[in-house]
């Protein structure tokens, strides 16, 4: 007998011993009644013993195939926000502070222009 999709998915990604359930979750931003499950590998030979994964169903009890796309939930943002320009700020100045070690943060701040 061969195996459903849902029963392909939650062998071990290593080892393809069937994996055993440890937690469901339905999860926000999918579909209402689309659920994620996680199995663990219980194999003791399996290199990937106790590692976990994730098996989306559909709300009809389907499994997603893998690499489907839908829309993007998250938009990348046309402008930098301001966490992105605090990133790229922090790591200029840890470049710069790199090649400038007798200097201090305040100054190389100042310096810099933060």
């Amino acid at each position: 007998m061969t195996d459903t999709t849902f029963e392909e998915a939650k062998r071990c990604p290593s080892c393809q011993e069937p994996g055993k359930e440890v937690g469901l979750r339905s999860p926000q931003g999918l579909a209402r009644g689309s659920k994620i499950h996680v199995f663990e590998c219980q194999n003791e030979r399996c290199e990937y013993v106790a590692q976990r994964w994730l098996v989306q169903t559909n709300p009809d009890g389907s499994v997603p195939t893998p690499g489907q796309k839908g829309p993007k939930a998250f938009e990348r943002p046309r402008e930098s926000t301001p966490v992105m320009q605090q990133a790229r700020e922090e790591l200029a100045l840890m470049d710069f502070m790199s090649t400038h070690p007798e200097m201090s943060e305040r100054d190389a701040r100042r310096t810099m222009g933060f």
